[in-house]
């Protein structure tokens, strides 16, 4: 293209390797899987935070699937549990909510899921805002 400006794009393709073997130790905390069972029978399998059910966008793949979060942790130490203790959470939400937990103090890890849920509503709210939709959340 003489006399035309041209975009050049240089693509930097950088190798790595992974899937090496290395020997680690870590702490296996034991569940009882009774406690899950409980839980996703008395909540369901919708997230309790952003509501996501996996059944409803995958069908029969995602049937009875959820992530359940303790909320006071197992890694707190060996105690009586509950299934009240549970709750169903879809993946992204749990990584969120132990995320979150670093900035909690014990006492408030029963206000964890109403936290997240709030900065969900928040960050929607600021979404459709944006979009200048009227508040649908």
């Amino acid at each position: 293209l003489v006399g035309s400006e041209m975009c050049i794009e240089t693509v930097v393709t950088e190798v790595v390797t992974e899937g090496g073997k290395k020997l680690i130790f870590t702490y296996k905390y034991e569940r009882n899987p009774r406690l899950k069972k409980k839980a996703l029978q008395e909540h369901g399998y919708s997230c309790s935070v952003c509501g996501f059910d996996f059944e409803e966008t995958y069908g029969a793949l995602g049937k009875e699937f959820a992530e359940v979060h303790h909320i006071v942790p197992v890694s707190e130490g060996e105690r009586e549990n509950d299934y009240r203790n549970l709750v169903p959470l879809c993946p992204n939400c749990h990584r969120m909510i132990h995320r979150l937990y670093k900035d909690l103090t014990p006492q408030q890890y029963g206000d964890a899921v109403e936290i997240l849920r709030n900065k969900l509503k928040d960050r929607a709210k600021d979404f459709y805002g944006e979009l200048g939709g009227t508040d649908t959340v």
